[in-house]
């Protein structure tokens, strides 16, 4: 939950950044934006997967070991991270004037180059301290303060007359507070781990090479569902890239809700798999699945529906012409919803080079096409290219899972909850475009109607039977003893 509320203050951080900010200022943030949380995945060379898998073999086991995997995760996260801020501070120059010609990303590539060491440890640090079962010290590390933090300073200092700077140096500076908290996190959920004693590396090797293929297919993971981005802010201006930054913050909610499934279930697949209980994989992957889908396609209507009033109402009518890739966006967002869980069930059966192998093709094949359809359809070509690649993605990887593990990730009730949200787009659609009300007025009935019809047709058109006793053990809580 924390990590759910998180990345949602998050993005509504990226939503005042876009009202704030004209598309062209916005434009530029968004490319530094975007290599700061692309590469601060790769910049820690996988050790937050690394020290969760090792670190949890030495749990309450071994305390020498386990101090050796977490120091060792945490300085190479730093390092890593340090060295390739270093890389794009010196770069910085030919990236903004002659890669993305774009002079005025110079002082912006610095500013950011500046916080990926902050970035690659925080996230390593919140892994840590999970390793005790207790996960809410680093979501709020990680999740809550830095967030929290960002928006705070970014009121101060651009009420200040800093104007873009306020928008970098409040993330710097919310990264490093938030680090010195995930720090303390891991001192407090690992006692001992801070002080003098012997360090083994036994185990560095071994990390690194679990760790790097996995992060390698993370990567272009990531770059399959944000690097769109980075590819307008090549072939377009600065202002359609602030726009379609703008509009993919709409769409990516969805993203909170899955990452909060993955990161809660990664644990439980590695242990049904490795224990040969591929049944007991099946039954969870899909209700998971479901679930997503319950919680993630109201979100994506509500979008698809109002799409029009939520660009105006949101951040301005200078941004009214990603109306059309917002709709195209939302759509692929369901693929990413009903696929997305695809790479921890790789991951957690130690098939990562095999996802590594996916997402590489899918990465190649979204330049190429990237490079064809956005100089000549500009926005629209890139959210096609994006949404289509996201099913592709999910279509290639759910055919490999089914010849490894020997089932479908989906089955009739999956087929059941989309055509229920069709029908609801259908009905929820003449409905929110003649609402007589304000703006969020609007939003809100528009909203209401939307769950309520969504999963009234759901129910009564048959929802699996483990998920009507959820709902019912629910209620039965939330209604008061008489």
């Amino acid at each position: 939950m924390g990590r759910v509320l998180g990345r949602g203050i998050g993005y509504l951080a990226q939503i005042m950044f876009a009202r704030v900010l004209a598309p062209e200022s916005f434009g530029l943030f968004a490319i530094g934006w975007t290599l700061l949380r692309l590469f601060s995945i790769a910049g820690h060379f996988g050790m937050d997967s690394g020290v969760i898998k090792f670190g949890g073999q030495y749990w309450q086991k071994n305390a020498l070991k386990l101090r050796s995997v977490v120091l060792v995760s945490l300085t190479s996260a730093f390092l890593s991270g340090a060295i390739m801020g270093m890389l794009l501070y010196v770069s910085a120059p030919w990236l903004a004037e002659v890669f993305f010609r774009k002079p005025a990303l110079v002082p912006i590539f610095r500013g950011f180059a500046i916080i990926f060491p902050f970035a690659t440890i925080l996230r390593v640090a919140a892994a840590t301290s999970s390793l005790s079962g207790k996960m809410l010290c680093g979501a709020i590390s990680e999740d809550i303060a830095q967030p929290i933090l960002q928006i705070g300073l970014f009121l101060v200092l651009f009420n200040m007359g800093m104007g873009l700077n306020a928008a970098i140096l409040s993330i710097g500076v919310s990264y490093g507070i938030s680090v010195i908290i995930g720090l303390v996190c891991v001192a407090r959920s690992i006692p001992g781990i801070i002080g003098l004693g012997r360090i083994l590396s036994d185990d560095l090797v071994p990390i690194l090479r679990f760790s790097f293929p996995a992060i390698v297919g993370v990567t272009l993971g990531a770059f399959n569902l944000w690097g769109d981005r980075l590819l307008v802010g090549y072939f377009s201006t600065e202002a359609s890239t602030g726009i379609y930054q703008s509009v993919s913050v709409l769409t990516m909610f969805t993203t909170i809700i899955l990452s909060g499934f993955k990161i809660s279930i990664a644990p439980a697949i590695a242990h049904l798999y490795y224990r040969g209980e591929h049944e007991a994989v099946k039954t969870l992957v899909r209700s998971v699945i479901r679930w997503a889908l319950y919680i993630s396609l109201p979100i994506l209507i509500f979008v698809f529906v109002n799409a029009n009033g939520l660009i105006i109402g949101l951040f301005g009518l200078k941004y009214q012409s990603g109306t059309v890739p917002l709709l195209i966006l939302t759509i692929g967002q369901v693929f990413y919803v009903a696929f997305g869980i695809a790479d921890q069930i790789f991951l957690m059966s130690g098939r990562q080079k095999e996802w590594v192998k996916i997402s590489a093709s899918i990465f190649a094949l979204t330049i190429v096409l990237d490079a064809i359809l956005i100089p000549r359809t500009n926005l629209i070509g890139a959210s096609v290219v994006s949404s289509v690649m996201m099913l592709l993605l999910g279509a290639v990887a759910t055919m490999r899972l089914k010849h490894h593990l020997k089932f479908w990730l989906f089955d009739n009730y999956h087929a059941k909850i989309i055509v229920a949200s069709v029908i609801t787009t259908l009905i929820t659609h003449p409905i929110a475009t003649n609402l007589p009300f304000g703006f969020a007025a609007n939003a809100l009935v528009t909203i209401l109607i939307i769950c309520a019809l969504f999963m009234t047709i759901v129910w009564a058109y048959g929802m699996e039977t483990g998920d009507r006793a959820i709902i019912h053990q629910i209620i039965r809580k939330k209604t008061p003893r008489q």
